[in-house]
């Protein structure tokens, strides 16, 4: 390009300028600009980010090992040094050419030039990803060298303009060298990291380390094993102690906010992360005005060899804004991603932490398993727009101020709109709350009546009531969807008064601004006014909706909040025992060292809401090592008295002794954990397993020859709830267990009521007789019976009445010779008992778990290929009628939202006049855009969703409830009630809201490729290369996605499995100790739910990026032929696309 001579003294005193536009050099920047604000500034920035982190980095241990990467980086750190040492000497000789800030630029970057080779020799061994400082400060630095390069060789610097070109490919070599991933010399174990954990800016910014995992999905069914390992930083154990910490210093039962509050002040920084991508998200997307009003008029001026270069510019413009935006945006969503990922473990152990602690029977068993599953997914569901308020608020303030600058005090009509609308939606949001609650509260009252169904599903198929209580639950389910109905409703109409903004602004604004222009006789609506307008319309208009969406959801939130706070604030169970050797006895008696419990004048409730006394003025003593009977009729308080003895039952009154709190116990109804015999006997607890007493515990119990029998031995899985024993095996192997821990105390609920004669016979004399194992052990055993068999060792015997009063304590012989007072008062209660349980002791054959259902590598590929049936299953529940009523809506919708755009073009490109049919035309189009919105909303969420959602629930139920007893013995109950919980909760919420994203998505989307083609008549040649990107990019992230749908699904189902089967046995985890040991079982269930679930948000993330990149190179495209066909383009066209 040609330049006119310029006196030397003009040039030094233009370069000298600030500028920072240079006055000799179109499309330039004065030399002083350049240095000042591109090199000083970076320069900067390195010096103080530099010292910290290495002050930082060397206190950390090395974690890579030899390599020739240092090498290299060296070589060209020292390259580098060398080059700036010379710039800085040429810069100080060039006293004609140089400015006032040339030697301070030179001069710091001399400076950063050395700190990099300190910082990048420590960056390589000490940290296990790539130095994020070292990239950025890099990047820029190369970018804004360009720039100086090119205005040095224009201005005819050439000795300086080689040195700058020398480091400007110097610290291109650099950054590549620096981006580089260190995995393959790492040390262990941070080699064993997962890629996202030792990834750098650069792959983090364009979620490559996810892309091995998008391969590995297209080629095969992925399982578990195939996801990557969860970072220290998202792990549900530590994470889940820093949330109960954070609690238990912060919760409050009188403050409901409490809970989240402890969240903020626990992940304070996680949350903060997240401001910065999003105020770059803020910065981008007000950028587009002005991008837009540049373009309109460039097209609209003079052709000039100047504009030219501002014709390129708007190209690289319209690229960066875009980039930037995609950048920017995925950053804040993949960071937004993670504290979900957080907000669902920690709250998650929370929970079950405070389940551990809770009263059993406080709660039904659905609460909890409600809690961590619809409640906290309602939370996440909105957990962004609690972040999004400050954003959103300061995106509205922005976009005023800029529609302020183009239609003056008219800007003010989207506020009106806005706070006319809050003030609509304030009047429906009141109840959201409650309806939230209320609906909730009859999910958890349907699931917690299905749970109990198929946790008795044997005893529901013998009976043959499986059909009445299918009916009973669907019952439940079309109530729970008619008490939806409020809520939907009200989402309705809140979500309907929230678009009314985005819809309405647009043409009351120009029907405000044109009839104010005409009373001034001003100048029609321009093209460039309008559509300028029209996107900052947009940019206030959207986050307007956004905020007037938030605030229900808000509320919605809070009512989830709400219930997990009341169920945190509970009352734990209270264990009122004195233990001997921790307190002074509370009985005097109690001293004597071979009493083991002692109870004195005990009043017990049976439970903390019963209101009628179980255990009335309750007094006897338990020698160490003896056998003792309680003997009653049902109903006596024989279950409630060994729970007060095991400390689950607080004391109204009297007070309870025992030696020690190692006690063993064994429920009524036996509780078995569904894994193998063995586990099932050696318990939960990390200790090595004592082979040579296991074996002893085994034969003692008469469980040797059911486990020969079996094909798999003692590694034979049992099912959920011992579904694949029988009941007296599985009362033998919950007597197993108690024998097994050795403990000083055994107390025994019933536990021979469903032996038969011969097996009771032989568990008495090697368990309760004068040899057997509790007598050789010293074991003080506490046993209630109906079996007459026991009281001739018993040392001791004790009888209830029905009232809950000792009437008789006498020894075992006594009690034997007095068989007119056993039979009056057991006998028939043993008949009763029998009947009950309905078991028998015959042995149960298992199934052989050598070829497992569910193997991954046989699943079906319809997890990974698809199957379009499905959507046709899914359009058959909702019947062609509702179908056909939805699309014509969609369609409908989609027109009346995009054509007034297309309206706006011509009454622009007419001059702005004409205004009674314009705008008449104009506000009928938006009112339809209005009325296709509710109308959408109204059949999808108040028909469509409670047709199918019905249709639905009843065809699992009814499968279920035909399903062979096989199928629920092989089958682990979380899978079964994860289809009744967290499936049922996808049909009514998520599914929904997907489909119709999806509708208007698609007719939006064709829609909008129509206006872009409209606007730029070349553009439309690309719409069929997007197409096929799209095509390939759905075909590549369905296949793995669509898996990792499958996989966190599934993944859940261990923790429904975990939180029913603790639920039921708390007394039994808490006598053995087992909380611990519970606790660790439910962190891996929990982190292995979490690698599915974090993978599937970081796919959507990635899937996000991409699309984002489409929209990028279409927005470059369409400047790109704007500028270079202008003579071509329509302005107002353009506007539109």
């Amino acid at each position: 390009m040609a330049f006119s001579p310029t006196a030397p003294w003009a040039e030094d005193t233009s370069e000298n300028a600030f500028g920072p536009v240079s006055q000799l050099r179109p499309f330039d920047f004065t030399l002083t600009f350049e240095h000042a604000i591109l090199s000083i500034i970076p320069s900067t920035f390195l010096q103080l980010a530099g010292p910290p982190r290495l002050l930082h980095l060397f206190r950390c241990q090395r974690k890579t090992r030899s390599g020739h990467d240092y090498f290299l980086k060296l070589v060209a750190a020292s390259i580098n040094f060398a080059l700036q040492l010379s710039l800085l000497v040429l810069w100080s000789v060039s006293v004609a050419s140089r400015t006032s800030t040339s030697i301070p630029s030179a001069a710091l970057g001399f400076v950063s030039s050395t700190i990099i080779i300190g910082l990048s020799y420590v960056e390589d061994i000490k940290s296990k990803r790539p130095s994020s400082l070292l990239t950025v400060y890099l990047l820029l630095s190369i970018l804004f060298d360009a720039t100086q390069v090119r205005t040095l060789w224009l201005t005819h610097r050439v000795a300086i303009a080689a040195v700058q070109s020398a480091i400007l490919g110097t610290k291109l070599i650099m950054l590549l060298l620096e981006t580089r991933e260190k995995r393959s010399y790492l040390k262990s174990p941070y080699k064993e990291y997962p890629p996202e954990e030792t990834s750098g800016i650069v792959n983090k910014s364009f979620v490559w380390w996810l892309n091995q995992l998008f391969l590995t999905g297209y080629q095969k069914i992925i399982g578990s094993r195939d996801l990557f390992a969860l970072e220290p930083g998202l792990s549900s154990g530590d994470t889940g102690k820093r949330l109960k910490r954070a609690w238990e210093k912060h919760g409050n039962a009188e403050n409901n906010l409490s809970l989240p509050w402890a969240f903020v002040r626990c992940f304070w920084w996680e949350l903060l992360a997240v401001a910065f991508p999003r105020v770059c998200m803020i910065g981008f997307n007000f950028a587009q005005p002005f991008m837009i009003t540049a373009v309109l008029v460039y097209i609209e001026g003079p052709i000039t060899p100047e504009s030219r270069n501002s014709g390129y510019g708007l190209i690289g413009a319209a690229f960066l804004i875009y980039l930037g935006l995609a950048l920017s945006n995925v950053h804040y969503r993949h960071r937004f991603s993670r504290v979900d990922t957080l907000f669902r473990g920690t709250m998650i152990s929370l929970i079950y932490d405070r389940t551990l602690t809770l009263q059993d029977d406080l709660f039904g068993e659905s609460a909890a398993l409600t809690l961590m599953s619809t409640d906290i997914d309602g939370i996440i569901e909105h957990l962004e727009n609690f972040n999004d308020v400050w954003a959103r608020t300061v995106e509205v303030a922005i976009g005023t101020w800029q529609l302020q600058r183009q239609v003056g005090a008219t800007c003010v009509v989207p506020l009106i709109l806005t706070i006319a609308c809050l003030g609509g939606q304030k009047l429906v949001a009141k109840t959201i709350g409650r309806k939230q609650q209320d609906w909730n509260l009859a999910v958890q009252k349907r699931f917690q009546n299905t749970s109990s169904v198929l946790g008795s599903i044997k005893a529901t198929k013998i009976s043959g009531l499986s059909g009445k209580l299918s009916q009973a639950l669907q019952g439940h389910r079309e109530r729970e969807l008619f008490v939806s109905r409020a809520f939907f409703k009200g989402i309705m109409w809140l979500n309907g008064l929230a678009s009314l903004p985005r819809i309405w602004s647009p043409v009351i604004t120009f029907i405000v601004y044109a009839v104010l222009a005409q009373i001034r006789g001003d100048d029609s609506l321009t093209t460039v006014k309008a559509f300028t307008a029209l996107s900052i319309i947009t940019l206030v208009t959207t986050p307007a909706e956004r905020l007037l969406v938030v605030l229900p959801q808000i509320a919605a939130a809070m009512g989830c909040f709400q219930r997990i706070h009341e169920y945190m604030v509970s009352d734990p169970v209270k264990d009122s025992r004195v233990v001997k050797k921790e307190f002074l006895p509370l009985i005097s008696d109690t001293t004597d060292p071979e009493v083991a419990i002692a109870l004195d004048n005990v009043t017990v409730l049976p439970s903390q809401k019963a209101t009628r006394i179980a255990l009335t003025d309750v007094s006897f003593k338990v020698t160490s090592g003896s056998l003792v009977i309680i003997i009653g009729p049902v109903g006596s308080g024989k279950t409630t008295l060994l729970k007060t003895i095991l400390g689950e039952l607080s004391c109204l009154s009297g007070a309870v002794s025992i030696s020690s709190r190692k006690v063993s116990y064994c429920s009524q109804n036996s509780w078995l954990l569904n894994t193998t015999i063995k586990s099932s006997i050696t318990g939960i607890s990390d200790h090595e397993v004592d082979e040579k007493w296991y074996k002893t515990v085994i034969y003692s119990c008469c469980l040797d020859e059911d486990i020969r029998r079996w094909s798999d031995g003692d590694q034979s899985e049992i099912g959920s709830k011992g579904l694949a024993l029988s009941g007296g095996q599985k009362q033998r192997v919950a007597l197993a267990r108690s024998v097994y821990s050795r403990h000083g105390i055994a107390l025994l609920d019933d536990v021979m009521s469903a032996l038969d004669s011969q097996t009771q016979e032989m568990i008495i004399q090697r368990l309760f007789s004068r040899d057997g194992i509790f007598r050789q052990l010293g074991t003080t055993v506490v046993l209630t019976t109906h079996n007459s068999r026991l009281l001739g060792i018993a040392d001791s015997v004790v009888s209830l009445t029905s009232d809950g009063r000792v009437d008789l304590q006498t020894t075992g012989s006594e009690a034997i010779s007095n068989t007119n007072l056993w039979k009056a008062r057991h006998y028939s209660d043993a008949q009763i008992q029998d009947g009950l349980n309905g078991n028998s002791d015959h042995p149960k054959t298992i199934a052989s778990n050598s070829d497992p259902i569910g193997d991954i590598e046989n699943m079906d590929r319809t997890r990974q290929i698809g199957d379009l049936s499905i959507y046709y299953y899914y359009a058959q529940t909702v019947g062609p009628v509702l179908c056909a009523v939805f699309l014509v809506g969609q369609v409908s919708s989609a027109f009346a939202e995009n054509f007034p755009q297309v309206w706006l073009s011509r009454w622009t490109a007419a001059g702005g006049g004409q205004l009674s049919l314009y705008l008449s035309v104009y506000a009928v189009l938006v009112l339809a855009a209005s009325l296709f919105t509710i109308w959408c909303l109204g059949v999808v969420f108040l028909q469509l969703m409670p047709k199918s959602a019905i249709r639905l629930h009843w065809l699992l139920l009814d499968t279920t409830m035909r399903a062979p007893l096989t199928f629920f013995s092989t089958t682990d109950s979380g899978v079964t009630l994860n289809r009744f919980s967290q499936d049922m909760t996808l049909v009514d919420l998520a599914l929904p809201g997907a489909l119709m994203s999806t509708a208007d998505a698609f007719f939006g989307c064709i829609a909008t490729m129509g206006l872009i083609a409209t606007g730029s008549a070349f553009m439309a040649t690309t719409i069929p290369a997007t197409l096929i990107v799209l095509y390939f990019l759905q075909k590549v992230y369905l296949k793995t996605s669509r898996q990792l749908r499958y996989l966190d699904l599934e993944s859940r189902s261990p923790l429904y499995s975990h939180f029913a089967e603790a639920l039921e046995g708390l007394p039994t985890i808490r006598a053995f100790g087992w909380q611990d040991a519970s606790t660790e079982i439910l962190t891996h269930h929990l982190d292995q739910s979490q690698k599915a679930y974090y993978m599937l948000l970081c796919a959507q993330r990635w899937l996000n990026l991409v699309l984002d990149i489409v929209v990028m190179a279409l927005a470059t495209v369409v400047v790109t032929l704007a500028v270079m066909l202008r003579n071509n383009t329509d302005s107002s066209l353009l506007g539109v696309a």
